[in-house]
């Protein structure tokens, strides 16, 4: 079992970024990093903090999950005494990775959810990149559209990264003169070059970011399908009692009982019909994400904007 990071371990470690982020020590790498580069960049050049080489794949890195969750707007924090997030079914969690990284400004990152935990049922809610010049800790939502509850441990694979090189950076961002990353930023900001944000760098993960309870949308989608059924039952037998004229007891059902209770049908369908066209594009989502994650060469996948 792996001992959960410092309670700061988000922040910045205070150590200078090394030189060779913006004067690569492998120029003539092109496309996407193998083990052996990752490995490299990694543990010569700080590009993973607490690499470890059973993570590594062909041409990826698996991130673990880090002791840093929110569920249903509850903060939570891992240990080793108490390693498991239960996630329940049709909800959302919150979770960061217990990896920091420090990207190179000419490397970017894609990550994505590991194929296990798709098959299972989540649906990783991110962009697929990130961006060259990031330091930080990865954080991100994940959606349980199963009908299980699913646990996930303190230490597991939760998401492959993998790194690709860019275009290389201006000439005058990699004179041998610039020794800091102060000076980098200023000759980037003399000659009108965008960098990475540094504002945006060291970020607190997922802890008290959300001020609400968020839930699922789909959440409660079987109590309104009842809530149809039943309101539909009683639109019948009202019917047949006022076409027979019989009355239940010393109360008369009146058309308009009738009209009211077939009102409130329409409008929970309608709202039903809403949810189970919302599920069926989450589940195309999650179809083409599979598939992409499968691939050798994975390519961003774009979901459609999903509101009820």
């Amino acid at each position: 079992m792996l001992e959960p990071e410092p309670v700061d371990f988000w922040r910045n470690p205070g150590t200078a970024t090394p030189q060779t982020h913006w004067f690569d020590p492998f120029p003539d790498l092109r496309g996407m990093l193998t083990a052996e580069y990752i490995t490299r960049y990694a543990s010569e050049h700080q590009m993973i903090e607490a690499f470890r080489p059973v993570n590594l794949k062909t041409s990826s890195y698996r991130l673990t999950l880090g002791r840093w969750c929110q569920v249903d707007g509850k903060d939570i924090s891992l240990s080793s005494a108490e390693p498991f997030l239960l996630v329940p079914p049709n909800s959302l969690a919150f979770v960061a990775v217990a990896e920091r990284l420090r990207l190179p400004h000419y490397i970017a990152a894609r990550f994505n959810l590991m194929i296990d935990l798709v098959y299972k049922g989540l649906l990783l809610g991110t962009g697929p990149q990130v961006d060259p010049g990031f330091q930080g800790v990865l954080s991100f939502p994940l959606h349980n559209l199963s009908s299980n509850e699913l646990k996930m441990t303190l230490g597991q694979h939760v998401a492959t990264i993998d790194f690709v090189r860019t275009s290389p950076l201006a000439n005058v961002l990699t004179a041998p003169t610039i020794t800091t990353e102060d000076e980098l930023y200023r000759v980037a900001e003399e000659h009108q070059i965008t960098l990475f944000d540094r504002r945006k760098r060291w970020k607190q993960p997922v802890v008290g970011y959300q001020t609400g309870v968020v839930k699922s949308s789909l959440h409660g989608l079987g109590e309104r399908l009842g809530r149809v059924e039943l309101i539909d039952r009683i639109a019948i037998i009202s019917s047949l009692v006022v076409a027979a004229g019989i009355a239940i007891g010393a109360v008369a059902v009146t058309w308009a009982d009738i009209t009211a209770q077939r009102d409130l049908g329409n409008e929970v369908r309608t709202e039903v019909t809403q949810l189970q066209t919302m599920d069926a594009a989450i589940k195309d989502c999650l179809k083409r994400l599979s598939a992409a994650s499968s691939s050798p060469r994975p390519s961003p996948v774009v979901c459609p904007s999903i509101s009820p």
